[in-house]
C-alpha cells in the first residue's frame, strides 16, 4: 500500500514539473570577449568585442576560408551613459549578450584623462552580469577602438593576444599578478590610495621594406607600456617601463623571474641579470618630524649578459656587479616615488602602509594626505647578489684578450 502511494505521488510531481522557465540555450548567447570605452563630448562610446561562431575555427589573423568571416567583431555605440549605450547594443543583436567571458577592459587615453573613471566605476561596481577578475588597460596615445580592432599576425583573436601578454609580463615590466578590475574598483573607493592599471599601445614600425611586407610582424601588433598614473579618478601621467618594474618590486608582485639591465660600474657596456626572487619591505617612520619610508630590497640574480670586460673568473668582480645592480635598482625606485610625488598621487600604497603600521600618525595626516605624501622622504637600500654567472664563466671579452 505504501509503495503504491509513493509511486502515485512521484508520478504527480513529475507531471507538474515544467523545467527551467528562465533558461537560455548556448546558441542563444552572444559571447562578449572584451569591452572598450572611449571619449565622447556629451557621453561615452562603448565598444563590445563579440565572438563570431562561424569564424572561431580560423587559426590565423585573416578571414576563415570556409565562412569568409573573422573570429571576432567590434561594435561601437555612443550614448550619454554606459547603460544607455548597452541598452542600444542589446537591440542590435538577435542573441542575449553574455558578459561572463569578458577577457579584459580597454580605456582610451582621452577618456581616462577627460572623462575619468567615475562613470566606469559606478557602472561596473553595480553590473551583476560581469566578473571583476580580468585586467584593465589604458590605451596610450590611441583609442580603445584601435586596440580592440587590431588583428595581430600570430593570434586570430585580439582579446587572446592582449590577455596573454598581461599574463606573461614578468620578463618585461615585472608584473606577475594581474591588475584586475576588482583592484581598480577597490582603489577607486579607497581614501588612501590612487589607481594604476596596465598600459598598452600600438607598436611602431621598425622596417618598411616592401619585400617583407607580407611577413612583417611589426605592422599590426601592440605592446605593454609603463603603468598609467591616476589622481582623483583621472589620468595624470605615465610610468616608464623601468619605473613600472620598480613599482612591481615595491608592491612585491614579482613572484617569477624578471629581467633587469644595469650600466657597468666603469666604462661602456651593460649587465643583464635575471632576478628570480626579489622581496621588498617598506617601513614607515618619523625621523626628526619628517615622514620617512625606508625601502629594503633583497634578492639574488643570475647573470645573463655582460658587455663590459670584467673577468668573471675573478671572484672580486662579483661585488662590483652586485653594486652596479643595487645602484640601478635604488635609482629606479627613487624615480618611481618622485614621479608619483610629482602628481601628489599615492599609487604606491604609502598611505595604506602608514595606516596599518602607525594608525594614530595617519589620522593626523589623513586630511592633507596628498601634501604629506608629496613631502615624504624615501630611503632605498638594495641588497642584490649574483649567485650564478649563467651557463659560462669566462666571457667573450676575456677570451679575446
Amino acid at each position: 500500500m505504501r509503495k503504491g502511494i509513493t509511486l502515485l505521488l512521484s508520478m504527480t510531481l513529475l507531471i507538474n514539473l515544467s523545467g527551467c522557465i528562465s533558461k537560455t540555450e548556448l546558441n542563444q548567447l552572444q559571447l562578449i570577449t572584451a569591452i572598450g570605452l572611449d571619449y565622447a563630448k556629451d557621453g561615452v562610446i562603448l565598444h563590445l568585442q563579440v565572438t563570431n561562431p562561424g569564424g572561431i575555427g580560423t587559426s590565423d589573423n585573416t578571414q576563415s576560408p570556409e565562412t569568409n568571416a573573422l573570429p571576432v567583431y567590434t561594435y561601437s555605440y555612443k550614448a550619454k551613459t554606459i547603460l544607455k549605450a548597452l541598452r542600444e547594443a542589446e537591440s542590435n543583436f538577435s542573441r542575449h549578450l553574455f558578459f561572463h567571458n569578458v577577457g579584459y577592459l580597454v580605456i582610451g587615453e582621452r577618456f581616462a584623462r577627460d572623462t575619468g573613471l567615475e562613470k566606469m566605476t559606478d557602472f561596473f561596481a553595480r553590473f551583476y552580469q560581469i566578473r571583476h577578475n580580468f585586467p584593465v588597460f589604458v590605451a596610450k596615445d590611441t583609442t580603445a577602438q584601435k586596440i580592440l580592432s587590431l588583428y595581430t599576425a600570430i593570434e586570430a583573436n585580439p582579446s587572446t593576444k592582449l590577455e596573454g601578454q598581461a599574463k606573461n609580463t614578468s620578463g618585461s615590466i615585472g608584473l606577475t599578478e594581474w591588475i584586475e578590475l576588482e583592484q581598480v574598483l577597490d582603489w577607486q573607493f579607497s581614501k588612501t590610495r590612487q589607481v594604476v592599471s596596465y598600459g598598452v599601445k600600438t607598436r611602431e614600425e621598425i622596417s618598411e621594406d616592401e619585400e617583407y611586407e607580407s611577413s612583417n610582424g611589426n605592422k599590426k601588433t601592440f605592446q605593454l607600456t609603463g603603468l598609467p598614473i591616476f589622481k582623483n579618478a583621472k589620468l595624470v601621467g605615465w610610468y616608464s617601463v623601468r619605473e613600472t618594474r620598480a613599482w612591481s618590486f615595491m608592491q612585491n608582485r614579482t613572484e617569477e623571474s624578471i629581467w633587469y639591465i644595469a650600466a657597468c660600474p666603469k666604462g661602456k657596456g651593460d649587465i643583464g641579470a635575471m632576478l628570480p626572487k626579489v622581496k621588498t619591505k617598506i617601513i614607515p617612520s618619523i625621523q626628526n618630524g619628517q615622514l620617512t619610508y625606508t625601502i629594503h630590497v633583497k634578492g639574488k640574480g643570475i647573470l645573463q649578459e655582460i658587455t663590459c670586460g670584467y673577468p668573471l673568473s675573478d671572484p672580486a668582480t662579483y661585488p662590483k656587479l652586485n653594486q652596479a645592480l643595487e645602484k640601478s635598482i635604488e635609482k629606479d625606485m627613487h624615480d618611481t616615488v618622485k614621479r608619483a610625488q610629482k602628481y601628489s598621487s599615492d599609487v604606491l600604497g604609502f598611505g595604506e602602509l602608514l595606516y596599518q603600521e602607525m594608525p594614530q600618525e595617519f589620522k593626523k595626516r589623513e586630511k592633507q594626505w596628498p601634501k604629506n605624501f608629496k613631502q615624504a622622504k624615501v630611503i632605498v637600500k638594495a641588497d642584490i647578489r649574483i649567485s650564478s654567472p649563467g651557463s659560462r664563466v669566462k666571457s667573450i671579452h676575456e677570451h679575446n684578450k
